[in-house]
């Protein structure tokens, strides 16, 4: 959000009329024709990615990485109305012990999150680096623990250290070393893992330098400009970098 907050309209491709937001939930308040799936009263939040409907991706459920993918605010769906006119496939049922809050992290950060844990938990030992103490960063945090990995928080802001480090966290103060880094790993000879959420260029560098070998970088901040990784950062330990979406 700070990436469209930043952006001018024109980069951003803003036309006028356009209702922006996403994450929402609410109630069906009414339904087409063709509706099937959701009656009048039942609550829902929203996937906020839309599909063309046709593709292999949008068939298994992806519709992120459908090539024709757009966001609900995009499309002229944006959350941040009272009423809003969805189709009823990007509609998820919220159950009675989920509040709309809930919701909303279900719907984008709560799943951006997931992906990224599943994408780095392996079926062996597992100690992650979470660069970035922010939303997503913390909800990784929460995520992971409750899969029985090992993690450790790193963030320049020491109020969501303090945060991190109320749910648990071995956190470290700021940037540190390479070496100081990777003595927070129980084997001291590096992480099996590494989640970077903030986009700095400089995290995504010192993500793939704290893996052990044939460790997993897994991508998740988004930035302007190119990174300063280099080849020789990943090759000769054999290491998997991944990027991970909603």
């Amino acid at each position: 959000d700070l990436h469209f907050y930043r952006s001018t309209p024109t980069e951003l491709g803003i036309r006028k009329g356009l209702v922006v937001g996403h994450e929402p939930s609410g109630i069906v308040r009414k339904t087409g024709s063709g509706a099937t799936m959701f009656q009048i009263g039942d609550r829902v939040t929203v996937n906020h990615t839309l599909g063309c409907g046709k593709c292999m991706y949008c068939f298994q459920g992806e519709t992120v990485l459908c090539a024709e993918n757009r966001g609900i605010a995009i499309a002229g769906y944006g959350g941040d109305t009272n009423l809003l006119a969805i189709p009823e496939t990007t509609c998820i049922p919220l159950i009675d012990n989920l509040s709309f809050i809930d919701g909303t992290f279900v719907a984008c950060t709560g799943a951006t999150a997931y992906n990224a844990a599943k994408r780095v938990i392996s079926n062996d030992e597992n100690n992650i680096a979470i660069f970035g103490l922010g939303p997503v960063g913390l909800s990784c945090i929460l995520i992971l623990q409750k899969m029985g990995a090992y993690v450790v928080g790193i963030d320049p802001n020491s109020k969501r250290r303090e945060f991190a480090a109320s749910l648990g966290v071995t956190n470290v103060s700021d940037f540190d070393t390479i070496i100081n880094l990777k003595k927070q790993s129980p084997n001291l000879s590096g992480f099996n893992g590494s989640i970077e959420t903030s986009g700095s260029f400089f995290a995504q560098s010192v993500a793939i330098d704290i893996l052990a070998p044939k460790g997993r970088a897994v991508y998740l901040g988004l930035s302007k400009g190119k990174p300063s990784i280099s080849p020789e950062q990943f090759i000769h330990k054999q290491i998997t970098i991944i990027g991970s979406k909603v």
